[in-house]
């Protein structure tokens, strides 16, 4: 999956490590871990007094966005302590990159109907990890709870496995449609997302960069005894056990084999090409990607290092020419001399 070079164990306990920190804060409102063990089967009741704090009214736990007469999204929604409007809950996983697509965008896509599809995404696992195994429980059971509204079960699309590992797929489109997002207004790309034009030159007429399309990337750091630790030097001055803030990094220094805290937002969205059994639309759930914050990148710097570094080779003995040959017939002469003797 990360190849040869990457050190799978010694990642699992670091990110179990790492989870159990951050979980531990305070800070994140919805760890995907917190909802793990609702059990198997997702009952109203006992979902809405997990997934909600007290004194959040059950009937503001969802509701649906309708964006056009054919299409309609359902999204987990909370009410605020200050002005009591519903804000989209936020939930967080911690994993490993395995796959992902993010930016700088330097190619040309192939055709300009990509415009629609094109995504910034991340594929996330933790091998072995139990904290991670918790996440999936945990999406699995909220998005459960999200599909009582439209009575209907669907593929998890967003899980899948890598050589016998889960895997949690989270994106989020670059574009909107100028047909969905008629209030909004089209926000440029920074430079260390689309440095050569390539993504405002792909969306034409038709889209816009919204800032529900906006994710952002963040390192965490900390400062211990006047020494600086970052999440990208952890390799070269060891590997901080805790932050105390965060700032944010170009996408660009995010690769395969860090260790993350992703912030995404979920949502169960009508999809008129896809069919269900009695030929109406198909919800599927998506997970939006938010935010990734690089936690740690040793274990992918390790590998990086050790792919290109000139292993030792082992030279092989072998027999070539005749010198064999040779000595052989010499000492066949200096026998027959000692018998002419």
């Amino acid at each position: 999956m990360l190849g040869i070079h990457y050190d799978y164990q010694n990642a699992v306990k670091r990110l179990e490590t790492l989870a159990k920190k951050r979980i531990t804060t305070g800070y994140l409102a919805h760890p995907l871990t917190r909802y793990a063990n609702v059990g198997s089967t997702p009952a109203t009741d006992e979902m809405l007094k997990i997934l909600l704090p007290q004194d959040i009214p059950r009937e503001t736990f969802v509701y649906t966005n309708t964006h056009s007469a054919k299409s309609d999204v359902w999204r987990v929604v909370e009410h605020t302590a200050d002005d009591g409007q519903p804000e989209e809950s936020v939930f967080t996983v911690h994993g490993i990159i395995v796959q992902c697509e993010l930016p700088p965008v330097v190619r040309p896509y192939p055709q300009q109907s990509a415009a629609k599809y094109v995504q910034q995404k991340v594929t996330l696992t933790g091998f072995q990890s139990q904290i991670f195994n918790d996440s999936i429980s945990g999406i699995l059971h909220v998005d459960g709870h999200l599909r009582m509204n439209v009575r209907e079960n669907g593929p998890a699309q967003y899980l899948s496995q890598q050589d016998m590992h889960a895997t949690l797929e989270i994106g989020n489109r670059y574009f909107t449609s100028k047909r969905l997002a008629s209030t909004s207004e089209h926000i440029p790309f920074p430079p260390t997302i689309d440095p050569k034009g390539i993504l405002e030159d792909l969306r034409g007429n038709h889209f816009l960069h919204t800032p529900e399309n906006q994710v952002e990337y963040y390192e965490a750091f900390t400062v211990n005894d006047e020494q600086r630790y970052s999440a990208r030097c952890s390799f070269h001055q060891g590997p901080a056990l805790s932050f105390s803030s965060f700032r944010t990094v170009s996408p660009a220094f995010i690769k395969c084999g860090d260790i993350v805290e992703v912030q995404l937002t979920v949502s169960l969205v009508d999809h008129p090409q896809g069919k269900n059994d009695l030929g109406s639309s198909q919800y599927i759930t998506k997970l939006i990607l938010r935010s990734i914050t690089l936690l740690d990148q040793s274990f992918s710097e390790k590998r990086r290092l050790a792919s290109i570094l000139p292993t030792k080779q082992v030279t092989l003995k072998r027999k070539i020419g005749h010198d064999e040959e040779q000595t052989r017939e010499a000492q066949e002469r200096l026998k027959r001399m000692a018998i002419d003797r």
